[in-house]
């Protein structure tokens, strides 16, 4: 990938139907960990978001997902480590639905349920700036808990995309109510927020070198094959499929 290319990939399939076949991807460690854990939603969601972002960076990378190595970065980031790396990637998952963003430099993504019921005015007091709290007073009083979930969720990616985490909300730089959606006054052209069916989903690009292609991955076929599709923005903040769905053959070779 260049630094300009920035790709999201989404899986909003079935995640108790996909999560066995997709545990094929993982490798001996990874499965232990699951192991560890109680069975349920969350496992099954954990399994997923694990083998989608081994799935987006073996296809990236042209190697099989057993092959892919990560590490921590100091901050406790999960990051590439290996020579043909050069890659900066962001997962998030919540009920229904995992993301996997990945770039030629920094990115963020978070992802949320539109249903999570939020209390905005604790939110908004602990984590939210003066700026963006004054934005949410201008919106109707039943449009408020909506929007800061947004916002929450626009902070979440560029908090990611910064290497911060939740602890750095402070410093980072306020989002600006822009009438339909937030916008980041400091880099205009770096963050992006889709409405996706039940779920709100925010990507924060800092070098703003860019604009994202977002993919939709409908089920997994076993090593790097796979059925997709491409989903288009639209002007009302939405998602729609573009197109036909595509098949990915497992076609690499490593010798």
């Amino acid at each position: 990938m260049t630094p300009g290319d920035i790709q999201v990939w989404v899986c909003r399939s079935s995640v108790a139907a996909l999560a066995a076949e997709s545990a094929l991807l993982l490798t001996a460690s990874e499965r232990k960990v699951l192991a560890s854990m109680a069975h349920g939603e969350g496992r099954r969601q954990r399994a997923l978001a694990w083998s989608l972002r081994r799935w987006v960076l073996a296809r990236a990378l042209g190697i099989q997902p057993a092959h892919v190595v990560l590490a921590s970065s100091p901050s406790g980031k999960p990051v590439l480590d290996q020579p043909a790396g050069g890659l900066d990637f962001s997962l998030s998952h919540t009920a229904g639905c995992v993301v996997v963003a990945l770039a030629g430099q920094a990115v963020g993504v978070d992802v949320e349920q539109r249903s999570r019921r939020v209390r905005w005015q604790a939110l908004a007091a602990r984590f939210f700036a003066a700026e963006e709290r004054d934005g949410l007073a201008t919106l109707p009083a039943d449009e408020r808990a909506r929007q800061s979930l947004c916002l929450w969720s626009a902070r979440e990616a560029w908090s990611k995309a910064l290497g911060s985490g939740v602890s750095g909300f402070a410093s980072l730089p306020p989002f600006a109510w822009a009438g339909q959606g937030w916008r980041n006054p400091a880099a205009p052209d770096g963050f992006w927020q889709w409405q996706l069916d039940e779920h709100v989903l925010s990507l924060a690009h800092p070098a703003a070198a860019g604009r994202p292609q977002v993919f939709e991955l409908l089920d997994f076929a076993g090593g790097l094959a796979a059925r997709w599709q491409e989903l288009q923005p639209l002007a009302d903040g939405g998602l729609q499929a573009c197109g036909r769905p595509h098949c990915i053959a497992d076609f690499v070779d490593e010798n």
